[in-house]
């Protein structure tokens, strides 16, 4: 878990670092694990997408409440996303 920052609305240093957000999905009555994000390299194909997840962290501001979200393997996804746009 990355040292926390000061929070970026109010400075203080007050933080609750990588929360997870999660869903309560209610027809099945069960907790997501994680939020989580995709990116396509190829997100024209209908199959094989070569597709690369991110789960979305919380640093979460104990004086104000700011929240700020970022994703660990950032370096990942945008590859992909380069890949995506032929670069």
């Amino acid at each position: 878990m990355p040292t926390p920052h000061p929070c970026t609305r109010c400075g203080s240093d007050r933080i609750i670092p990588g929360a997870t957000l999660r869903d309560y999905y209610g027809d099945t009555g069960a907790w997501s694990n994680s939020a989580r994000v995709a990116v396509d390299a190829k997100p024209d194909a209908l199959v094989f997408k070569d597709r690369s997840y991110g789960d979305l962290l919380l640093d979460i501001c104990g004086a104000c409440g700011h929240v700020d979200v970022r994703v660990e393997n950032f370096k990942e996804l945008y590859e992909k996303f380069s890949q995506s746009r032929g670069a």
